[in-house]
């Protein structure tokens, strides 16, 4: 069902602007970027040089939408897989199991609140302020 999710289901969630609006946002970008050249240059002669500037900088941007589609996926799967396990983890705290051997669950359920805070931390997000708010909910339950 994640790997669904990760192909189709968030294009539905997550506001993707229109080809119309994306594209007037890039000519937004390309004439400001214009009128600062044309502020700092006291002669057009670099007007071939600008024009292969602003193809590669239209590539890049390309590959920046890819980039941040990607990111925003996995960030909706991981905040429902984190969602999944904490409701498991609370369920389970719930069962006489736990209550005959809780200081060993605790220490059980910290060490792996730990590894799933690295694996979120260093592996999947690369950035402490997505993971924050999904840590915060780990520490609370």
């Amino acid at each position: 069902m994640a790997l669904i999710f990760l192909l189709h289901g968030a294009e539905s969630i997550i506001y993707q602007p229109t080809p119309e609006e994306a594209e007037a946002i890039l000519t937004k970008k390309k004439e400001a970027r214009q009128r600062a050249r044309r502020e700092l240059s006291l002669d057009g002669s670099d007007d071939e040089k600008a024009s292969s500037e602003e193809e590669a900088e239209g590539e890049d941007a390309i590959g920046l939408r890819r980039a941040l589609e990607w990111k925003r996926r996995h960030f909706f799967v991981a905040c429902l897989l984190v969602a999944m396990f904490l409701m498991v983890k609370l369920e389970f705290s719930y069962t006489e199991l736990f209550g005959k051997n809780i200081l060993a669950f605790l220490v059980i359920f910290t060490s792996a609140d730990l590894v799933l805070e690295q694996l979120l931390t260093r592996l999947l997000m690369s950035e402490v302020l997505l993971v924050t708010p999904i840590l915060g909910s780990v520490v609370i339950t």
